[in-house]
């Protein structure tokens, strides 16, 4: 009799137990117990109540940077200006992380929410920690024979354990910002957008899930007075193949953001040329690396105070939005490029100085803390950049800084060789390192360079080909 008792709850825990706690996580709250852990709390590190706050993705953690907001913008300390954007972070997380953490953002005057139009989309569940869930048996399977996935969908249970989460990393020491190394990769090809997006499209739609959330998030920023603005963060070669690859799956997502949160400001750009980016300024083919993030910080948020002026409208698509061929904005000209042997140069003690035919060079001996040169010429006006060819000495530079003046007027550029493309340096307006009140590039009549050497107290051939004034009218 009680052998054939244990029989009965060994065949018993065996067939319905499986059963059973499928139903128990698929259509029961027990699931969302989840959340009372420290799952989708990327804020928990937050002190004080900021004025401003990036939400998104690895595209806000990755790429905007609150310390270079912070000293582009008087009236803001670092303290007023956090980053809680998380790797693979869904609305649904920035949704609960608001909530969570709500006391501490009752005084946000913006939300800079990244739009990351390929995480959207319900095939990306498999890398959302909450939203794997979601998926059906018929999408596990498609992933299953076509992506290499594991079959996950009878194991619920197993899924709830893996989104329990217990730690969050303290970011505070940056306010949020990571910043990330290029390392070579191979840019994407003809289909692998598609495929990784959407593709089918009728199996794997826009989120619902995830529109739902978005607009949950807008009423709670409406309710407080907090506006939202969306953020458009360069990739590499990815959109170029999204534009082709996704207008009917982007049409959709256009539609569904239009219905959730209505009129929007956006600002940036999903195309790296639209700041001058290269290869190296690149992690991957779709997140920046910290040369790309301080160029793409600097240029779009040197002042925010101008975001106050700009209309909300409807989005018609992410793939041409701000794209440079499409944006009217002042054409630069070239004004004229000299070489640098047509230049008056002053220099320091001990520098020996030799003009070539198409640069000058300067060798320098003794130094106790820099090298010197300097150069004064007529005013050039309307200056929107100028460039600088040059070649570093052959001893290691611990740091460089190029001045731009205009009489008492000036800005510093504290450059590291990342900085620096094929031997071309570009200085605008958006990388001033520090500058006087009333300097804004658009007149220049000096420049002085400096080179700190790394140990020995000398430096040797450093060349300056040509300096070219690029202008706007």
């Amino acid at each position: 009799m009680y052998k054939r008792f244990t029989l009965i709850i060994v065949i018993t825990i065996t067939l319905i137990g499986p059963v059973g706690q499928f139903f128990v996580f698929k259509y029961t709250p027990v699931y969302n117990l989840n959340l009372l852990s420290k799952l989708y709390n990327e804020a928990s590190w937050v002190k004080g109540k900021p004025k401003i706050a990036i939400m998104g993705s690895s595209h806000a953690r990755y790429h905007i940077i609150p310390s270079e907001i912070a000293k582009l913008n008087e009236g803001y300390e670092l303290k007023d200006i956090v980053n809680i954007g998380e790797n693979a972070a869904s609305p649904f997380c920035m949704y609960n992380t608001f909530m969570k953490n709500r006391d501490k953002f009752s005084e946000l005057k913006r939300v800079y929410y990244t739009l990351e139009p390929h995480m959207l989309g319900e095939k990306y569940y498999t890398y959302n920690t909450y939203e794997e869930i979601l998926l059906s048996y018929s999408q596990w399977s498609y992933l299953e024979k076509n992506h290499k996935k594991k079959n996950n969908y009878l194991f619920p249970f197993q899924t709830f354990v893996k989104s329990l989460k217990f730690k969050n990393s303290n970011r505070a020491k940056t306010n949020g910002y990571s910043k990330l190394k290029h390392k070579k990769f191979k840019p994407f090809s003809k289909g692998r957008v598609s495929k990784l997006i959407y593709e089918p499209l009728e199996l794997f739609p826009v989120s619902s899930f995830g529109m739902d959330a978005f607009k949950k998030l807008k009423k709670e920023l409406d309710a407080q007075g907090t506006e939202l603005i969306l953020v458009l963060t360069p990739t590499y070669s990815w959109i170029k193949y999204y534009a082709n690859e996704a207008k009917k799956y982007d049409d959709i997502l256009i539609d569904l953001l239009h219905k959730n949160i209505g009129n929007v400001k956006v600002i940036g750009s999903l195309w790296s040329e639209d700041f001058n980016l290269s290869y190296e300024d690149f992690k991957d083919d779709t997140h920046m690396a910290h040369s790309g993030a301080i160029r793409f910080t600097r240029e779009v948020f040197n002042n925010v105070n101008k975001h106050n002026l700009l209309k909300k409208g409807k989005l018609l698509n992410t793939y041409m939005y701000r794209h440079i061929q499409k944006i009217k904005r002042p054409l630069e000209k070239k004004l004229f490029t000299k070489i640098a042997n047509e230049f008056k140069w002053k220099y320091n003690k001990y520098t020996k100085f030799k003009k070539n035919k198409n640069s000058v060079k300067f060798s320098h001996k003794n130094i106790e803390n820099f090298s010197l040169v300097d150069t004064k010429f007529n005013e050039v006006i309307n200056v929107s950049s100028v460039e600088i060819l040059i070649e570093f000495p052959k001893e290691d530079v611990r740091m460089f800084s190029i001045s731009l003046k205009d009489g008492k007027e000036y800005a510093h550029f504290f450059i590291k060789k990342d900085d620096i493309k094929n031997n071309i340096l570009r200085l605008t307006k958006y990388n001033f390192s520090k500058s006087s009140k009333n300097f804004k590039l658009d007149k220049v009549n000096g420049i002085t360079i400096r080179l700190y050497p790394s140990s020995s107290s000398e430096l040797n051939e450093f060349k300056i080909y040509s300096i070219r004034f690029n202008t706007v009218k």
